[in-house]
């Protein structure tokens, strides 16, 4: 006859310490589609290659090489970041709950060259952020070209709230047009570009549909006798859950 042993699965909410048992792994949060060339995804623990279909997680900083390096990463709730060559951004926070309570997208450009097209979450929930300004999203496409001492944004279709290091907000509605801050946060230009700023024309038309070339999220990191479900915390939202699992193992000889 089969033993029951007794497993605590546990998604993770701010403020709770859980036993040194349960081994934690930042949550996978989507992956990538493209890659060109030299493409790493660096963490604490150093830098790794990415390849085409390699999975994404909070917190990594992805870095291409020169050239024709290049990458096109897609999110569980389908948003598409592409990457140009010789730049740097970091994965800082992702939230998503298909169900639909609150979530929350935040990446960290350092420099390059990007394409943003967000996915299912409320358009409130994106925030890229740069050295010179944040962009706030309000259900849109847009470019940005991160320099030393400034950042042009440029809206391809819906709308963009940029609010620069200066407090100086600005709301981007009309298709093409380009905003240049420079490095105090002021704003010396504002006119319209009809060809984007960023050539990403190499990883091909961007991907919005996660679901038809991914499964869900499904890692499981494992420590003792607990299980940490990372996707887990992506996909509630934050929110806890502590329940006790029946678990059969094979009764010993």
């Amino acid at each position: 006859m089969a033993a029951r042993n007794w497993v605590l699965a546990v998604i993770v909410a701010a403020g709770l310490t859980l036993p040194s048992s349960v081994c934690f792994a930042e949550p996978k949060i989507g992956n990538a589609v493209t890659i060109n060339n030299e493409v790493e995804a660096v963490t604490a623990e150093g830098a790794q290659p990415l390849t085409t279909g390699s999975e994404l997680y909070s917190n990594e900083l992805v870095r291409t090489g020169g050239g024709e390096s290049m990458a096109q990463l897609l999110f569980l709730d389908n948003t598409n970041l592409s990457v140009g060559p010789g730049s740097t951004i970091r994965l800082d926070k992702f939230v998503y709950d298909p169900n639909g309570r609150s979530g929350s997208m935040i990446l960290v450009a350092g420099r390059g060259a990007f394409r943003f097209i967000t996915g299912l979450q409320d358009s409130k929930s994106y925030t890229i952020k740069t050295a010179y300004a944040a962009i706030g999203v309000r259900g849109t496409e847009f470019y940005v070209l991160v320099k030393d001492n400034e950042v042009q944004i440029q809206l391809i279709k819906g709308h963009v709230i940029v609010r620069t290091i200066s407090q100086k907000v600005v709301l981007l509605e009309k298709p093409n047009v380009v905003l240049t801050v420079d490095s105090k946060g002021n704003i010396s230009q504002l006119e319209i570009v009809n060809h984007p700023i960023v050539d990403l024309a190499n990883l091909g038309p961007p991907v919005t549909n996660y679901a038809s070339l991914f499964p869900p999220a499904t890692n499981v990191a494992t420590g003792g006798d607990a299980y940490y479900v990372a996707g887990g915390l992506a996909a509630l939202g934050g929110f806890i859950t502590l329940e006790l699992v029946e678990h059969h193992k094979p009764a010993s000889p």
